[in-house]
């Protein structure tokens, strides 16, 4: 026997229900908390998505005027099924040796079917998708109608759309919180949940966020490995450009030094006919 838990799922709830976007952030930092309590114990969920967490009126009543409390409930730890809430999104049988969970929020390495590199760093990455869903009402990549491995592939190398698409000036701090969450590298990413509901709430309180955004040097390695053909070509012309510019130098730097030569043999002449 569970726990009932009368409630709905978060992406209905939200849908359902007029929340600010701090509303949302606090929703968040109530989810990665128990995501965190999951990973103090030992516990990866590996299938996080909407679907699996509920959103519940906390016992009590509430202040008059104001909105009743919430509790989160975080349901199908350890991959036990796949839901058929998922209907309209692309998901895998959950056996060992194959891709685990719901596409949509995989984590690159998840995607890959490396089980040997899950860790909570997956579960954050998933976090990750769920904030960047619950700011913007879209998720980072568009999966659908894609084929299995165009999805992977999508996941692995596309970047997301960056928030200021959605939320313009307001993304902010924001924009470096969910762009740590969702980096392709897991070392990169927050180390846990726990981290990133820390950050979440710094952000809410006003306070400077622990993550800082990725460098430039870090940010064009990126852009080169994404666009290997065309960096190439892009150096190869840049090169071409640069011996072009170095040998017209030292074309001009010759023609300077016959015309030096020139001169003094000219003012030699003079000097000869003057004597």
């Amino acid at each position: 026997a569970m726990e009932y838990v009368d409630g709905r799922s978060l992406d209905r709830f939200v849908a359902e229900s007029q929340l600010t976007q701090r509303d949302r952030l606090r929703l968040f930092v109530a989810i990665a908390a128990a995501i965190a309590y999951a990973h103090q114990k030992g516990v990866i969920h590996r299938h996080l998505k909407p679907s699996n967490i509920l959103i519940a009126d906390a016992d009590g009543t509430p202040a008059s005027g104001s909105e009743p409390p919430r509790r989160v409930r975080v349901l199908d730890f350890g991959l036990a099924r796949i839901t058929d809430a998922d209907v309209s999104r692309v998901s895998l049988p959950t056996e060992t040796g194959r891709i685990l969970g719901t596409l949509a929020y995989m984590s690159p390495e998840q995607a890959s079917g490396d089980s040997a590199a899950v860790d909570q760093r997956s579960d954050v990455y998933a976090l990750g998708v769920i904030l960047y869903e619950l700011l913007t009402g879209h998720r980072p990549y568009d999966l659908s109608g894609c084929w299995i491995g165009d999805a992977v592939a999508r996941i692995r190398g596309q970047e997301p759309a960056p928030l200021r698409r959605w939320l313009g000036h307001r993304a902010g701090d924001l924009q470096t919180i969910v762009s740590k969450a969702l980096e392709k590298d897991p070392e990169r990413r927050y180390a846990g949940a726990a981290a990133l509901a820390e950050d979440v709430e710094r952000y809410l309180a006003g306070h400077p966020i622990l993550a800082h955004p990725p460098s430039t040097t870090y940010q064009l390695r990126k852009l080169v490995l994404r666009h290997k053909l065309a960096s190439t070509l892009v150096a190869s012309a840049l090169l071409a450009g640069a011996s072009f510019t170095l040998n017209q130098r030292h074309m001009l730097r010759l023609v300077e030094g016959e015309r030096i030569g020139a001169e003094e043999v000219l003012r030699f002449q003079q000097r000869m006919l003057a004597s």
